[in-house]
């Protein structure tokens, strides 16, 4: 299976971090764009990896992402996130 199959285009990893508390921000990647149905796709994503997106942050493959998102079958078991253009919500442990 290629890594991308497992994509849901929820686009919550495509939010802009915070590099100095080490958060993602109401801020969606200038490139991230949203459909009429919810779902997300970058509008550059043929040449989106390496691409500086601000000081400091660089685009890469979503498995590089140390962060957890709500419902992303790319997750590891660390803190998880909700993000969205109006909230960033730390989500309790997985029991």
């Amino acid at each position: 299976m290629d890594q991308e199959d497992k994509c849901l285009r929820c686009g919550q990893c495509c939010f802009m971090p915070d590099l100095e508390n080490f958060v993602p921000t109401t801020t969606p990647c200038p490139y991230l764009r949203f459909d009429n149905q919810g779902k997300t796709f970058c509008s550059i994503y043929e040449h989106r990896l390496g691409t500086h997106l601000a000081p400091g942050i660089v685009c890469g493959m979503r498995y590089q992402d140390p962060l957890d998102y709500e419902n992303c079958p790319y997750n590891t078991g660390t803190i998880c996130y909700r993000v969205n253009r109006e909230t960033v919500e730390l989500l309790p442990p997985e029991k």
